[in-house]
């Protein structure tokens, strides 16, 4: 059974989600009431129907639309095991990547280089934004230009 084989109707059988707590329990079977808490190396829940593992999100996106995500699933908040469906949404992959957490010790598209703070940001290809005195002024550009970008997936700093 392919991904696209799992219907609404099946899944719906198989377990029971609390949209406002992201919490998804088995209908029936040995483990009936239990927690779906299986969480993968990469840090999402996943589940396991007709043998085979799926992405926990993908599944509650199937089991509140009645469709499979076209493209991918965001988590607003950028917690991977927060499944509540407020945060969840269908993004396109290049809108999942804007709404990350910012890596390392200085804010999102900032470095620090030859004394100075360079601003830039990824759209298709890397527009330099300037470089500035304060890491907060180079933030502050960062966030204008992410902003004008990439709408409500810019992260929130």
């Amino acid at each position: 059974m392919s991904a696209m084989d799992l219907t609404e109707e099946y899944v719906k059988s198989r377990i029971l989600y609390d949209e406002q707590t992201g919490e998804v329990r088995w209908l029936n079977g040995p483990r009936k009431d239990q927690k779906i808490a299986c969480i993968g190396n990469h840090g999402y829940i996943v589940i396991r129907l007709q043998k085979k593992l799926y992405l926990l999100h993908r599944i509650v996106w199937l089991y509140m639309t009645g469709s499979w995500p076209q493209e991918e699933i965001d988590h607003k908040d950028n917690v991977r095991t927060n499944n509540r469906w407020a945060n969840l949404r269908e993004c396109s992959h290049r809108q999942n990547t804007q709404n990350k957490s910012p890596h390392g010790k200085l804010s999102k598209g900032v470095i620090y280089t030859d004394g100075k703070f360079r601003a830039s940001i990824y759209c298709g290809r890397v527009f330099r934004l300037g470089n500035f005195d304060t890491e907060e002024e180079a933030s502050k550009a960062y966030i204008e230009a992410a902003k004008k970008l990439f709408g409500e997936f810019a992260h929130a700093v």
